[in-house]
């Protein structure tokens, strides 16, 4: 538990030292300010005792009309933050969910922390998440905060691709040969303020899908041969016979079998 409050400490440090000079860095998921229960006295997170934060709950919990986490409507003390789960977030999205003028995309932070043989648990358009498990060390997630800074430097120099990221302009020449890692950043932080995928998934998972028919049902297909192959663009309508679930966590996502082509029940 204390590992992970160091780190999250430390990326708060930085991101007040960064942000008072007028720049930027990635700063962490969790309340910025938390409030000792016993004597009314107020910290930012960045500087607040350990004792509190590995014992006080409230310092974790997600109460109704904070603008740090985001959520809507949820309810008071349903749900706190995971201690070993630990996600930061890159510059581009205000805390009302509406894009900035500018930002770092998080899934070109991801491809730098992936060169440098760090994977992370999740990304999403401006959220990196880290699982801090058994094993992880002060060195290790020191490595990590040197390589977010390397990130940085690299991102703020607009050094060319083909020194940072030398595979991809090697794959893609004539889109990359003279684009360097800013614009790079530019471009695709153009793209989600252009498309909004954020918006297009929380409309997708707005409802809960109906199930026309139970799992075993879809199995017993499967053994019948009761099954056939449809293009994507024809599957609205049919009813998946197979399941993708990846790890982790082992969620059930999709029902994809092959990459152009998806098993369904016959109707």
């Amino acid at each position: 538990m204390t590992k992970r409050l160091i780190f999250r400490q430390a990326m708060a440090r930085l991101y007040k030292e960064f942000t008072a000079d007028g720049s930027w860095f990635f700063k962490p998921w969790n309340k910025e300010v938390v409030t000792d229960p016993q004597t009314g006295k107020t910290y930012d997170f960045a500087d607040a005792p350990t004792k509190l934060l590995t014992t006080v709950q409230d310092c974790w919990v997600m109460h109704p009309g904070e603008s740090w986490h985001g959520f809507k409507d949820i309810p008071d003390n349903w749900s706190m933050l995971d201690p070993i789960k630990v996600s930061i977030l890159a510059p581009g999205m205000g805390e009302d969910g509406e894009l900035e003028e500018t930002g770092v995309p998080a899934a070109l932070v991801t491809a730098w922390l992936g060169r440098h043989g760090i994977v992370p648990t999740r990304t999403t358009d401006f959220q990196i998440m880290f699982l801090f498990s058994m094993g992880v060390t002060r060195g290790k997630w020191g490595t990590l905060v040197n390589t977010l800074c390397s990130f940085k430097r690299h991102y703020d120099a607009n050094t060319p691709l083909a020194q940072v990221m030398p595979e991809l302009v090697e794959q893609y020449p004539d889109t990359y040969a003279n684009m360097g890692i800013h614009d790079l950043g530019d471009t695709m932080f153009a793209w989600l303020k252009e498309n909004n995928p954020g918006a297009r998934l929380n409309e997708a998972y707005s409802g809960l899908p109906v199930a026309e028919i139970t799992p075993r049902e879809a199995y017993n297909a499967i053994v019948d041969n009761n099954v056939e192959l449809v293009s994507i663009e024809n599957l609205p309508g049919r009813i998946a016979a197979n399941s993708v679930i990846p790890y982790p966590p082992g969620i059930r996502c999709c029902c994809l079998v092959k990459t152009s082509a998806i098993k369904t029940v016959r109707k």
